[in-house]
């Protein structure tokens, strides 16, 4: 659905049911654990400077588990989510295969494969940035100027996508044929 100025709204039957997000995720992260399978939120979403030798565009996120958020990366298999949508602002996913790299003094989890639960919209709990400052929902928005594909479509990058039968998709590392294929 979408409203009159056209911004893409959750499903109904999305907001009536409370997403899970796996609480003390973002300790479990710092700790380096890789063998939690945590639900998390994305409370931002940034388009990275592209490097001259970089091939493909990387994008960066932070995670939220309701009460902390934490940096991350998504491996550039999975901007083919970006392109059709199934990631955007407020989106749950779970974690099923990372890793932590420390990056000067911060870890930043690579995220190389997820599933994604649903999208409710707004943002859940009351999450807390690296600085200890609240994230406000109003101040929250993806960086404009999406995927090139995407920017053809005229859709507003970041703005929550309906969900749709398909939800709970697994993307990222294949498990057989390579990459999911874009249509």
């Amino acid at each position: 659905r979408a409203t009159a100025a056209g911004h893409a709204v959750a499903h109904p039957a999305a907001s009536m049911m409370e997403m899970q997000l796996t609480a003390d995720a973002c300790s479990l992260l710092q700790m380096g654990r890789t063998d939690a399978h945590p639900s998390m939120q994305i409370v931002t979403l940034k388009k990275m400077d592209q490097k001259s030798e970089q091939k493909s565009q990387r994008f960066r996120v932070a995670l939220s588990d309701g009460k902390r958020t934490q940096n991350a990366m998504l491996a550039t298999q999975l901007n083919c989510m970006l392109v059709d949508g199934s990631i955007s602002l407020f989106t749950v996913i779970t974690l099923e295969e990372y890793i932590v790299n420390q990056v000067k003094n911060e870890k930043i989890v690579i995220i190389l494969k997820c599933r994604v639960e649903g999208n409710p919209g707004r943002l859940l709990g009351q999450p807390m940035d690296d600085t200890g400052a609240p994230l406000v929902a109003e101040g929250l928005q993806s960086q404009q100027g999406g995927p090139p594909q995407q920017q053809a479509n005229q859709q507003q990058w970041g703005a929550p996508k309906q969900p749709q039968q398909g939800a709970g998709n697994t993307w990222g590392a294949p498990s057989s044929g390579g990459p999911p294929q874009q249509q």
